[in-house]
């Protein structure tokens, strides 16, 4: 397995470009997923430029929630909420600090296990994979794993098929940004997928529609 995913981290590589995470401070990176909801990736990090050049990191506890709501209401749906979250990330800093250990982490919101190993991940403290629901879809549609009903059941086991990398960092990035443009959840462009010579869901649509050419 972890020779085929080698060779498809290469050939995404030759697609998207080599790949490196823009931010790698795991309390900027707890930030950056609170701060925006429901948005793109370019709308997301304006929207955490924009907090930290109005306001300030360090100063988000000595802001108004009702200031900090407004200067990330670009940010997506529920301003007011996602000001909350913020200013629950700046107390949690304050109290237990950012350790890159995965229970402390955890009690962040936003923080899942997925979130918390992508921290884990960025930081050189694990090299496995940590997919967001993009990249899940990609591996699991590749073979790595069995897909359930329960996503985490289905999040373990795709992380555990792919095992370790040694470049498990620009992996995940690929994997994620191949979910988001070409793999995606309804309407998947196999057909200009180039890694669809190694992905089990390919073969299973080419086999359905081979026999229903042949029964017509």
């Amino acid at each position: 397995m972890a020779r085929k995913l080698s060779a498809i981290v290469d050939r995404l590589r030759e697609v998207y470009g080599a790949q490196r995470p823009r931010i790698t401070d795991p309390y900027e990176m707890i930030l950056h997923e609170n701060v925006a909801y429901l948005v793109d990736d370019a709308r997301r990090l304006a929207t955490f430029e924009k907090l930290r050049d109005e306001i300030g990191f360090a100063n988000i506890l000595k802001t108004p929630a009702a200031t900090i709501a407004r200067v990330i209401a670009g940010g997506g749906m529920k301003p007011e909420m996602r000001a909350e979250k913020v200013i629950e990330c700046a107390r949690l800093l304050a109290k237990i600090g950012v350790a890159l250990d995965k229970k402390i982490l955890r009690q962040y919101p936003g923080v899942g296990e997925p979130m918390a190993d992508k921290i884990l991940l960025f930081n050189g403290k694990q090299r496995t994979l940590a997919p967001d629901s993009n990249a899940l879809r990609v591996l699991l549609r590749l073979g790595f794993g069995m897909e359930s009903k329960n996503y985490a059941a289905s999040y373990k086991s795709a992380v555990a098929a792919a095992g370790e990398a040694p470049n498990a960092v620009e992996a995940t990035i690929l994997l994620r940004r191949h979910g988001q443009e070409v793999c995606k959840t309804s309407a998947p462009r196999c057909e200009v997928c180039v890694v669809r010579g190694d992905c089990a869901f390919y073969s299973n649509l080419a086999e359905r529609a081979r026999v229903s050419r042949h029964e017509r």
